[in-house]
């Protein structure tokens, strides 16, 4: 769960300085971008574990 929450945060803040760099836009999707791409790796990992243990 921690790994998922720092994750947001350190994407929010990259977003957000995003906003003062000239050419660059922050989103919020990008964030959620970013949060999918954790959730689908971790989903995969859980199930590799998984099958190691059995």
């Amino acid at each position: 769960m921690w790994p998922g929450v720092i994750l947001v945060l350190v994407a929010a803040l990259d977003e957000w300085h995003q906003t003062f760099v000239p050419g660059r836009t922050g989103r919020a999707v990008d964030v959620l971008v970013d949060l999918a791409g954790y959730t689908v790796l971790a989903f995969f990992f859980s199930k590799k574990s998984k099958n190691l243990q059995a």
